[in-house]
C-alpha cells in the first residue's frame, strides 16, 4: 500500500515548481480537465490548480481535488517521470464523480503518449 500512497514527493509545493511546470510544459485537455504537463527524471508529481472562478464553492473544489489525487495515486505507475498541473472548467462541478474519474484516466494515458515529445528539464 505505501507504494501507491500519495506522499509528499509525489506533490508540487512551492511556486517555484509550479512556475517551472508552466513555463516548460505542454497544455493537454479532456472534457473538464486541463493540465500542463512537462516530463522530468524524477517521480510522477501532482499540482492542483482549482480556481474558485470556475468552481464556487469550497465543497465543489476539494471534491474535485480528492478525485484528482486519487486517480493521480492510482496511476503512479503510468506517470513515472511526469510532472503536471490539473485545472478544470467550471463544467466539472456539473459532472459525476465517474465521469471525473474515466476523463482523468483518459487524459493521463494522453499524457503518457505525449511525454516523450516535451524534453526532459535541465535543472
Amino acid at each position: 500500500m505505501s507504494s501507491q500512497a500519495f506522499t509528499r514527493a509525489h506533490r508540487l509545493t512551492l511556486p517555484a515548481e509550479y512556475n517551472e511546470v508552466f513555463a516548460a510544459g505542454k497544455r493537454v485537455s479532456i472534457g473538464s480537465f486541463t493540465v500542463v504537463v512537462r516530463r522530468t527524471d524524477g517521480p510522477a508529481r501532482l499540482g492542483l490548480a482549482i480556481a474558485k472562478k470556475q468552481i464556487k464553492h469550497a465543497v465543489g473544489r476539494n471534491r474535485i481535488k480528492r478525485l484528482a489525487r486519487e486517480a493521480f495515486r492510482r496511476h503512479l505507475e503510468l506517470l513515472k517521470g511526469i510532472e503536471l498541473i490539473a485545472m478544470v472548467k467550471n463544467s466539472a462541478s456539473m459532472r459525476s464523480n465517474a465521469e471525473l474519474e474515466q476523463e482523468l484516466r483518459a487524459l493521463f494515458e494522453r499524457c503518457t503518449q505525449i511525454k516523450s515529445a516535451v524534453p526532459p528539464s535541465t535543472s
